[in-house]
């Protein structure tokens, strides 16, 4: 028998549940809001989600959502707390901070058609070798900049040699990326190599959060879990304080 009481927590109980994904709407894809990734020995939180688009007639290939270690993400986007989302979504130092911030993140790209392996190999080509070649510009002069160049390019090459076989329509294809700019690439729950370029990560997230972004539709939704991203750091700060851990 249903108390009561049991009936007054009910809906609650319903917008618990409901919280605990997030709807890609063009594609119907579910995200959850907290996933643990490759690499982490904690659970991030997700910020946002969107569709990677090719084409003029916007054929969809991936859904994708971004994914960041909430304490690190807190201390590097602090600026912008108490900052309106509208405000971020025009604010290009806070896609900078969010991309350069030394924290782990992560993008998890679900497939919504078949794609060839060679032809994302070909796609990691043309939209990072562009990016490599930018930021070997900018650290033009400065130590050590020969030597992470070329390590970029080798690092690239890697990439793309994990890519022969065919990605099949709902496959997960995740990149989860930690400080010192270790890779690590997953395909359906398998790991399909780690690398480590700090220029190669830089370059992959940047066409998801950067101004020439793939999906703006994804970089204009992450501001909006800005907010989640906060509370969940001040929870799990308040956890490790209580808990007496240093």
């Amino acid at each position: 028998m249903i108390t009561t009481l049991a009936l007054a927590a009910f809906p609650a109980f319903l917008a618990q549940e409901a919280s605990a994904v997030k709807i890609e709407p063009r594609t119907e894809l579910e995200f959850a809001q907290v996933a643990t990734w490759p690499g982490s020995k904690t659970s991030q939180t997700l910020l946002g989600v969107g569709v990677r688009d090719k084409t003029f007639f916007r054929v969809k290939v991936y859904a994708l959502g971004l994914y960041v270690e909430p304490v690190g993400a807190a201390k590097a986007l602090e600026k912008w707390k108490e900052t309106s989302v509208k405000k971020m979504k025009k604010d290009n130092k806070f896609y900078d901070a969010l991309l350069n911030g030394k924290f782990s993140k992560t993008m998890r790209w679900v497939f919504v058609r078949d794609v060839d392996g060679e032809d994302i190999a070909e796609a990691f080509e043309d939209s990072l070798e562009p990016r490599l070649k930018t930021l070997a510009k900018n650290e033009k002069g400065k130590k050590g900049a020969e030597a992470r160049a070329s390590s970029a390019q080798e690092g690239l090459k890697t990439l793309k040699s994990w890519f022969k076989k065919e990605i099949e329509d709902g496959h997960e294809l995740v990149f989860a990326w930690h400080p010192g700019g270790e890779l690590i690439v997953r395909l359906e729950g398998k790991v399909l190599g780690e690398l480590s370029s700090e220029h190669v990560c830089t370059a992959l997230f940047d066409t998801a959060i950067g101004e020439d972004t793939v999906a703006e539709d994804a970089r204009e939704d992450f501001p909006t879990g800005i907010a989640m991203m906060f509370e969940e750091a001040t929870s799990r700060l308040r956890s490790k304080a209580s808990s007496g851990k240093k």
